[in-house]
């Protein structure tokens, strides 16, 4: 069983992470290269940017770009709190079979 869970998590946690950014990608311009293009942090960073550096108010367009990239980083935030939901499930399994098992430490 715990064998199961941790395969079906890691499998999950391979997908979120395909979400997130392009892990394949080996160098910059990979990230468009590859297939399914710039994921959710290559769209994130240029906005980032475009604030930081901004002299005044973003356009229309930028805040509406951040508007549905900010959804979507909602909806994978929630997959990545699932996610961690079945790590404590797997650690239950593991530890009740005196296995060692995976501790997150808590964000300051």
């Amino acid at each position: 069983d715990v064998r199961k869970l941790a395969a079906n998590l890691v499998k999950r946690l391979d997908d979120l992470e395909d979400k997130l950014h392009n892990p394949k990608a080996e160098v910059t311009y990979d990230i468009l290269a590859k297939k399914g293009g710039a994921k959710l942090y290559s769209q994130l960073s240029p906005i980032l940017t475009l604030t930081a550096d901004a002299d005044g108010p973003l356009s229309q367009g930028a805040r509406e770009v951040y508007a549905d990239l900010s959804k979507e980083l909602q909806i994978l935030s929630e997959e990545w709190t699932a996610c961690l939901h079945d790590l404590g499930r797997v650690n239950e399994h593991a530890v009740a079979l005196k296995l060692p098992h995976i501790s997150i430490p808590k964000a300051p």
